[in-house]
């Protein structure tokens, strides 16, 4: 019973832990991209500070999560597509552990 338990928590926790990733890292994908995608003869930005700022003062704090929850809710797909990886990563590692206890107490005897 045990062993299910910590199985499930694994995939919980890694699920909750890809949700995490995507809300930190989605301002810095945002800034980025509009890094890489402004021109190179007349930058928009003068760096990754100035881009900041300049997003969060004339566009809101919101801009930074466009088409994750606040202005299209049907558009999910990083929070399901981390969600997801993290989840197998974390739960598979919690099912190789009991794997390896298995093996260990089968060779043990």
């Amino acid at each position: 019973m045990a062993e299910a338990l910590d199985l499930m928590r694994g995939f919980v926790c890694g699920t909750i832990s890809g949700w995490a990733q995507v809300f930190v890292m989605q301002p810095f994908e945002i800034i980025k991209v509009r890094l890489v995608n402004q021109s190179l003869f007349n930058p928009e930005y003068n760096g990754i500070i100035h881009c900041f700022q300049r997003i969060l003062k004339e566009e809101g704090l919101k801009s930074f999560y466009k088409g994750k929850i606040f202005y299209n809710p049907g558009t999910l797909s990083p929070l399901l597509g981390y969600g997801i990886q993290g989840s197998l990563a974390f739960g598979s590692n919690e099912l190789f552990k009991e794997l390896i206890k298995f093996i260990d107490r089968k060779t043990a005897t």
